[in-house]
């Protein structure tokens, strides 16, 4: 670090400092603005924060099922809602994945989901589930990994309507969800997601995805989502998310 005395001296620096840009910018014929080295840290980690924020995990769980006397194997059901929070650009086969780890740290299982697409601004529910052999998960980190964007046009989920959802009681197995989604997008689709997020207050608890194969734009079709756990954590919601697949 060096000491500068003197005002006149430090017009004379800043006299050659500027001498130097500018001879630079008329050597490559170009407008350059003046950026120091602390400026240029600044704008390039501001740029990298807001690039790594247009993918945003809005809400994520996971439901442990312990081995019983009907199976000698344990089972994670994880998800994710996504959020696209860039406003132009949609992101190409979004993927969450979950890594299950007992008490000691010890990882018991790790799985991903990939998704088709999340539209700009649009927000979307993945869904899987995992084995961790006879040992129950004492947690589960759930992560996204960096989004794929691109300016190819995909369908909203906005796009979805559902109606008549209903929790219906069965003998065997636990309650199924049923109702209806409206599509009324312009072009047919060749598959569709439904997701069933179970919630007890503002927490979401579990949540379960089933597919239709196709689905016509302005038509109707009903569905039933049919969760293989032996048995549901205790909720009072659920709520309903379609999508394009």
């Amino acid at each position: 670090i060096y000491n500068i005395p003197g005002d006149n001296m430090m017009k004379q620096m800043n006299k050659i400092i500027a001498a130097f840009v500018v001879c630079g910018a008329m050597v490559l014929g170009l407008s350059v603005p003046l950026t120091t080295n602390v400026e240029a840290t600044t704008i390039h980690a501001k740029k990298a924060k807001e690039s790594s924020s247009k993918l945003e995990i809005v809400d994520s769980g996971y439901f442990v099922e312990g081995a019983d006397e009907y199976s000698d194997t344990a089972y994670v059901y994880f998800w994710a809602k996504l959020k696209n929070n860039d406003k132009k650009r949609s992101i190409d086969f979004p993927v969450i994945t979950a890594t299950a780890k007992d008490d000691s740290g010890k990882v018991l299982g790790s799985q991903s989901q990939i998704g088709m697409a999340i539209a700009p601004k649009d927000t979307v529910v993945l869904t899987s589930l995992m084995d961790t052999g006879d040992a129950a998960a004492s947690s589960v980190e759930i992560k996204a990994k960096k989004p794929k964007f691109t300016t190819q046009k995909v369908v909203n989920s906005k796009n979805f309507t559902t109606a008549n959802i209903t929790e219906v009681p069965q003998e065997y197995t636990c309650p199924k969800v049923t109702g209806e989604v409206t599509y009324n997008g312009k072009e047919d689709l060749d598959g569709i997601a439904i997701t069933a997020v179970y919630k007890l207050g503002d927490k979401s608890v579990y949540a379960y995805t089933t597919y239709l194969q196709s689905i016509e734009s302005g038509s109707t079709e009903s569905f039933e989502i049919n969760p293989i756990s032996t048995e549901l954590p205790d909720h009072d919601s659920v709520e309903v998310y379609v999508q394009n697949w």
